[in-house]
C-alpha cells in the first residue's frame, strides 16, 4: 500500500507540472551551447509518458531530509511558504545536467502549489567551478537569472574545493541567494563495491565529500550528501548500477528519477504514512 501511495503521489505531482510546460512551448527543444560551450537549460526534456515508466520501474524511495535542512536556506523556506516564486539555478556539469533533467523542481512547484518554480540548468561538459570562477563567468551566466538558490554540484571539480569557494565568494558580491552544496552521484562510481563508496563521509581531510561539507560550514550554505543518500538506494534496490545509467558515467531516465526524488525531498513537506 505505501509503494502504491507513493506511485500515485509521484505521478500527480508530475502529471501537473506537465501539462504547465507543455502548454508553455512544449517538450524536446533544440537546445544549443553558446561559444564557450555552455547551455542554459530551462525547459523539460522528457515527456511526462517517460517519467512515469521510469518511476513504475524503479524501487520506491524512502528519503527523509536531516532535522536542520533548511538551515541557510532562509531565502529559499520563505519564498516556497511565503512567496509566490523561487528562482532556482543549478551550476555545473553534465550530471547536473541529468538532475536537472529528472524534472525535480516539478515536484518542489507541486509540493508548493502557491509557489512557482522557475529552474534553470547552467552546464558545461566536464566542468566544475575552476571554470566557472574565471573571467567574471559567474556574473555573465548566474546573476542575470536572479536566482533565490544556487545549487552546486557534479563529478567534475576535480576535489578543487577553494574553488567552489570563490564561486561562493563572488555569487555572494552580486546575490543575496542561497547556495546549497551537493556531493556528486554516478559518475566511475559503483556504490555496491566496498571499496568505491561508503554511506558515512569518510574522515580523510582530502575525501571531496569532506571538504565540501567543511566549505558549507565555513561559507554557511547548505548542504546535501546526495551520494550517501544515492548510493544506499542503489545498494538496497538489488539492481546493478548499470540498470540506473546510459552509458560508463551519466545516469539514464531511471538514474534521473533517483537522483531527482532525492533532491526534491530535502525541500518538499514531509510526507506522513
Amino acid at each position: 500500500m505505501k509503494d502504491r501511495r507513493y506511485f500515485i503521489r509521484t505521478l500527480t505531482l508530475l502529471t501537473a507540472g506537465f501539462w504547465a510546460k507543455a502548454a508553455s512551448g512544449g517538450f524536446f527543444p533544440e537546445i544549443k551551447p553558446d561559444k564557450e560551450g555552455v547551455y542554459i537549460i530551462n525547459r523539460a526534456e522528457h515527456s511526462m509518458a517517460e517519467i512515469a515508466a521510469a518511476i513504475a520501474e524503479i524501487p520506491p524511495i524512502t528519503y527523509l531530509p536531516v532535522p536542520m535542512r533548511w538551515l541557510n536556506l532562509t531565502k529559499t523556506q520563505n519564498a516556497l511558504t511565503q512567496k509566490n516564486s523561487l528562482n532556482i539555478v543549478m551550476l555545473g556539469d553534465s550530471i547536473v545536467n541529468d538532475t536537472y533533467r529528472s524534472a525535480w523542481y516539478q515536484l518542489l512547484e507541486k509540493g508548493y502549489p502557491n509557489c512557482r518554480i522557475n529552474a534553470t540548468a547552467v552546464v558545461r561538459g566536464n566542468t566544475g567551478c575552476w571554470w566557472y570562477k574565471q573571467k567574471g563567468r559567474v556574473k555573465h551566466y548566474v546573476t542575470p537569472l536572479n536566482p533565490d538558490l544556487v545549487i552546486i554540484g557534479g563529478i567534475s571539480q576535480k576535489n578543487d574545493i577553494r574553488s567552489i569557494q570563490k564561486v561562493i565568494r563572488q555569487l555572494r558580491k552580486t546575490s543575496s541567494c542561497d547556495i546549497l552544496l551537493m556531493t556528486d552521484v554516478f559518475g566511475k562510481t559503483d556504490p555496491n563495491d566496498d571499496r568505491q563508496w561508503t554511506f558515512d563521509i569518510p574522515q580523510s581531510a582530502d575525501n571531496y565529500r569532506r571538504g565540501l561539507y567543511n566549505l558549507s560550514i565555513d561559507s554557511h550554505s547548505a548542504f546535501i550528501d546526495l551520494n550517501a543518500y544515492w548510493g544506499r538506494y542503489i545498494r538496497q534496490s538489488g539492481k546493478p548500477i548499470e540498470w540506473f545509467k546510459r552509458d560508463e558515467v551519466h545516469a539514464n531516465i531511471r538514474g534521473e528519477q533517483v537522483i531527482g526524488h532525492l533532491l526534491a525531498d530535502q525541500f518538499l513537506p514531509v510526507q506522513k504514512d
